[in-house]
């Protein structure tokens, strides 16, 4: 009888096998070509700015949209932690916590990018003059656009995190395919006649695509949004912080180095004030438990004691259990690390 159960198993076995390589490649398939866009979005516009204008020209845009690295890095972060609790809530059908994550996650995401963005834009002329004199001008223009453009991008959230957790590669290759064409067809017409200024206007466009047609895929087929209090609070106290307090020092003292470390600074320090002021509303209580003595504060004390009840909770003392009798075997099994 178990040969017959064995041979009814194994095309069973077989099946499931082709299942999980045919689901394995639905996935996979699309995000790799998506990864591939995503890396000619990034560097293709360098090539055609060199092509189609010149290599100096390239030389300058490729310094005045460094900037863009140091955002990623604070992003990236936030979305390294926040993609395993994504597909555990995802895996769960947890669609409420899943949103939670996801707006908790882009306020953060904002809160860390912002100030670099608009820092960056109102320190154009410090940070491309920090390259060279021959970078001025020009280089200003393209810095500003596109930190205008990583404002917008970075007040969605993680939407392609998003997209990936719930299994809609293909969604995403899409997202970034038509976002690469956009920035390909618009750099071959506007590179010409405005130079690197044309090549960073074709970038923002083809980066809001990205951004606008993720955000309107999350919130139609997965009924999420990146919107919260916290989201508002972050963002306003980065305007106040990083652009209306340096904007005001430059109108008066000029866009030298100083005068923006003087701008910067104190919009520094009302930054971190506000984002203490609205930290509830941030979720930022959460990193309470981090902090030394807070993790683990109900169980420490000395051996044998145990931690106060909870206000309102009944007092009556737990039934005593006798100890076992022998617990040579219990001590056996610790010594062999079982």
């Amino acid at each position: 009888a178990a040969a017959p159960a064995v041979a009814a198993a194994a095309p069973a076995s077989s099946a499931g096998l082709r299942t999980l390589v045919g689901d394995f490649w639905r996935f996979t398939g699309p995000r790799a070509f998506a990864q591939i866009c995503q890396t000619a979005f990034q560097r293709a516009d360098i090539v055609l700015v060199a092509a189609l204008s010149s290599p100096r020209e390239a030389a300058v845009y490729t310094a005045a949209t460094r900037f863009i690295v140091i955002s990623q890095l604070a992003t990236q972060a936030v979305q390294n932690v926040m993609q395993p609790a994504v597909s555990r809530l995802m895996a769960l059908a947890d669609r409420a916590g899943a949103q939670r994550v996801f707006a908790v996650c882009a306020s953060w995401n904002l809160a860390l990018a912002w100030p670099v963005h608009l820092s960056i834009a109102v320190g154009a002329p410090v940070y491309v003059g920090s390259f060279g004199d021959d970078y001025r001008g020009t280089g200003e223009v393209v810095t500003v656009i596109l930190a205008m453009a990583m404002l917008v991008a970075t007040a969605t959230g993680a939407r392609d995190v998003m997209l990936l957790m719930a299994g809609r590669s293909g969604l995403s290759l899409v997202n970034q395919s038509t976002a690469l064409g956009v920035n390909l067809v618009l750099n071959v017409l506007l590179i010409p006649p405005f130079g690197i200024a044309g090549a960073a206007v074709a970038r923002a466009c083809g980066l809001l695509v990205r951004t606008l047609l993720a955000l309107v895929q999350v919130r139609r087929i997965l009924g999420m949004s990146p919107a919260s209090a916290g989201l508002f609070w972050a963002g306003g106290s980065a305007l106040l912080s990083f652009a209306a307090v340096p904007l005001a020092v430059r109108f008066v003292a000029g866009s030298s180095p100083a005068a923006l470390a003087a701008g910067l600074i104190p919009g520094a320090i009302l930054y971190f004030a506000l984002l203490w002021g609205g930290r509830e509303r941030l979720s930022l209580t959460a990193f309470a438990s981090l902090l030394p003595g807070r993790r683990g504060r109900a169980a420490s004390g000395p051996a044998g004691a145990t931690a106060p009840p909870a206000p309102g909770a009944p007092t009556t003392p737990a039934p005593a259990t006798e100890a076992p009798a022998d617990t040579t075997p219990a001590r056996s099994m610790h010594a062999h690390g079982n």
